[in-house]
């Protein structure tokens, strides 16, 4: 649980406390004695997405990436897109397999490897994902780059360029709409 939520919940557990203290007295039961509910992270979710907002200007997508691997080695990639403002933030994707992408470009920049294209075709769900994201939260999207082409060929040592994408349906287009800078992935000998 972030910090933030148990601030926010003991606030209002505090002011439950005090609306209780204020009373009209008809209780018999000292206030100290009373049960609140319980600390929930479910009920600490339900209170922040009440006041979410729709402001993608305040999500950043960053990419995580070793700077060097061997040749062969899996190449762990992470997208995380958080949530820099002071406030909730609604982040809507499409089903989680679809939602996100990653691109490795070859020393000649010519794109090699696209995760969805590594992704068997069929039918795509037209299921949508709402997080609301709190202050200073983050939700991560990973894979696993197993050093091939799109073609499963095995690529050969250099400098490799990766990116990440989401997309956010801010606009309901199939484009991906938050993508971050390109990261220099060095296979060395």
């Amino acid at each position: 649980m972030l910090q933030s939520q148990r601030v926010r919940y003991s606030l209002l557990l505090l002011l439950g406390s005090v609306a209780g203290a204020c009373g009209d007295g008809s209780s018999r039961e000292p206030a100290a004695k009373r049960e609140y509910p319980s600390s929930s992270e479910d009920s600490i979710r339900m209170a922040l997405e009440r006041q979410a907002v729709f402001d993608y200007s305040a999500l950043i997508a960053e990419l995580q990436i070793p700077s060097a691997t061997r040749p062969g080695e899996p190449v762990p990639l992470i997208l995380v897109v958080r949530n820099t403002s002071n406030r909730p933030v609604w982040l809507e994707t499409g089903d989680s397999t679809y939602a996100f992408n990653f691109m490795v470009t070859g020393p000649d920049g010519v794109e090699i490897w696209n995760r969805l294209h590594s992704i068997p075709s069929g039918p795509i769900p037209a299921i949508l994902k709402t997080y609301a994201l709190a202050p200073g939260d983050s939700v991560k999207y990973q894979e696993t780059w197993n050093q091939q082409t799109d073609r499963g060929r095995r690529v050969t040592p250099g400098t490799y360029s990766v990116r990440g994408a989401l997309n956010t349906n801010q606009d309901r287009s199939d484009e991906f709409d938050m993508a971050t800078e390109s990261k220099i992935l060095t296979i060395e000998l």
